[in-house]
């Protein structure tokens, strides 16, 4: 089933996602850059999805005239096939983009988001493993810290498990007493039978005990080494986290200061998928 965008909201959440999310704000509405560096003053009447070019009218004398999208820069490319008048031109001649486009693109966010989380988690866990313990087996580490994740994952499912429980006969309780299911709703909401801070503090602590037993048993480690692994571990996860988002940053500047490179990105990536180039 094809992806739809029938309403003029859905327009202009695309407009408003692809300027906030690559800065096309830095030249005026009407001002447009062809890819000589040359500038352009005209507005956008609509988009030809057939012959790729931007119907544009100068501003002065209403005169209307035909540009290829594809001779702008890459700044006025997206903004000029993202406008409003644009948009319109293409629900009006039909252009419905792939949802395999979309389901790529969230697989690959997924996808870079769960190695960005590996990295840091298995990085940090590594250098505090390998600096407290001495070992240096790569598969040992690993090892260990596959368990140190189960553990985690199991305290967290049985937490999330207690908490709907407690919740579901917490509430089922309140509404045999309620008159209504409004009833019911208010008083819970008004309840103030949340663990209070000490069942968390409590909570936090028995989380600590049972993975320092892990790390410990693992490593055949003391109580207080095994502590400073824990703890080591999110200290060296977190500058591990900074120093790939500093180079992920500085990846990014240096990008922008190629237009060669994102000429391909936006053309590649963006407007030939989509259909619109």
């Amino acid at each position: 089933m094809r992806f739809l965008l029938r309403s003029r909201l859905q327009r202009r959440c695309i407009l408003v996602f692809v300027t906030l999310a690559l800065g096309l704000g830095s030249l005026p509405a009407a001002t447009w850059t062809n890819r000589d560096g040359q500038r352009i003053e005209a507005s956008v009447l609509g988009y030809d999805i057939e012959t790729h070019e931007v119907h544009f009218a100068y501003g002065t004398d209403g005169e209307t005239f035909r540009y290829p999208l594809r001779d702008l820069d890459w700044q006025s490319r997206l903004r000029a096939v993202f406008s409003p008048a644009s948009l319109a031109s293409l629900n009006e001649a039909g252009w419905r983009p792939e949802p395999a486009y979309f389901l790529r693109l969230a697989l690959a966010w997924v996808l870079a988001l769960l190695v960005f989380s590996l990295v840091v988690s298995f990085g940090g866990f590594w250098t505090a493993a390998r600096l407290v313990s001495g070992e240096p087996g790569f598969f040992y580490h690993l090892s260990g810290f596959l368990k140190y994740v189960f553990a985690n994952s199991v305290i967290a499912l049985v937490s999330y498990t207690l908490v709907i429980l407690a919740a579901l006969n917490h509430f089922s309780g309140v509404a045999s007493d309620a008159a209504s299911a409004q009833d019911a709703l208010a008083t819970l909401s008004s309840s103030t039978s949340l663990p209070g801070r000490g069942w968390l503090l409590l909570f936090q602590l028995v989380v600590w005990a049972i993975l320092i037993f892990v790390i410990g048993s693992h490593y055949q480690l003391g109580f207080f080494r095994s502590l400073l692994i824990l703890f080591l571990n999110g200290f060296f996860g977190l500058l591990i986290a900074a120093a790939l988002l500093l180079g992920l940053g500085t990846l990014a500047v240096r990008l922008f200061r190629r237009p060669d490179l994102l000429d391909h990105v936006v053309n590649g990536w963006l407007l030939e998928p989509l259909g619109l180039l």
